[in-house]
């Protein structure tokens, strides 16, 4: 259900070129008025930019909101989520999770390293840590998904750099990130 991660990376790159560029001092709270979440960036990665994506799906036509940042030029960070319409919305979200993960390891020839039950406030969801090719280039990544009927969080970390995924900075920014209570108008 996800789009490929390459088109993911056209995104950011677009997303990006608009940005400041300014890199950010360790722990500062990214929490989008729209995005329902928080999360406490990592030190030395670019303050989030948002952007839209279209993407088409088993459902129809989405909406994924993406908020793009670099440490970089060859590791970003995603932070994304889609609201699913109903009945898609009803899926279970092991399954839809599964749905997700698959397609990113699809798309990036990935190789599951290693993958775990995790929550937030309360939301169950899934960890992975994975190795795959991007541009052609060996790369390696975690990718975390949430779902808060209807809305599917990911929060996605690519770097030719192993040593970077399980770094501490990056490891207590995915620790970090928090679903916060929406709005009726929002959710």
């Amino acid at each position: 259900m996800l789009p490929a991660i390459a088109s993911w990376l056209a995104a950011a790159i677009v997303s990006l070129s608009a940005g400041s560029g300014a890199h950010l001092p360790d722990g500062t709270q990214f929490a989008p008025a729209d995005g329902n979440f928080s999360i406490l960036m990592p030190k030395g990665f670019t303050e989030p930019v948002a952007s839209d994506m279209p993407i088409q799906s088993a459902v129809g036509p989405l909406n994924m909101k993406l908020y793009t940042s670099l440490l970089d030029a060859q590791t970003v960070m995603l932070i994304s989520y889609t609201d699913y319409p109903d009945p898609a919305s009803k899926t279970d979200s092991r399954v839809l999770i599964k749905g997700a993960r698959d397609g990113a390891m699809k798309s990036l020839k990935g190789t599951v390293l290693n993958e775990k039950e995790t929550t937030t406030n309360g939301i169950a969801g899934r960890s992975v840590l994975f190795s795959g090719v991007s541009s052609g280039h060996r790369t390696y990544g975690r990718v975390d998904y949430y779902y808060d009927q209807p809305r599917l969080y990911t929060l996605l970390l690519l770097t030719p750099k192993r040593s970077i995924v399980s770094s501490a900075p990056v490891s207590n920014a995915f620790a970090s990130f928090a679903i916060t209570p929406a709005s009726p108008a929002t959710h």
